[in-house]
């Protein structure tokens, strides 16, 4: 039997900083453009979307927003993301892989 490797929150605020990032990048926003969009400070958004600091759940909601989508909807695509070994590690925790 394959042993499954326990994923922590730290794997999917990684997942979901590379995520804000990537459609940020992909809306042609800078990370100032983003983080004053949602009334963050420059430290504190720059601390997430590196994946130092966890999100809370009115950051996500106001990121989401930005990009016309629910919070739901922007943590599943971080869910669904493959990581850097083209592995989808929450997929895979979930049994759905």
């Amino acid at each position: 039997m394959a042993r499954r490797r326990r994923h922590s929150s730290k794997d999917l605020n990684f997942a979901l900083a590379r995520e804000v990032r990537d459609r940020r990048e992909k809306a042609d926003m800078t990370q100032q453009d983003l983080y004053r969009a949602v009334g963050m400070s420059k430290s504190t958004y720059l601390s997430r979307e590196w994946g130092e600091r966890p999100w809370t759940v009115v950051e996500i909601e106001a990121i989401a927003d930005i990009f016309d989508m629910t919070a739901s909807e922007l943590v599943a695509a971080a869910e669904e993301r493959p990581d850097d070994n083209g592995d989808h590690p929450w997929m895979a925790a979930l049994g759905g892989e």
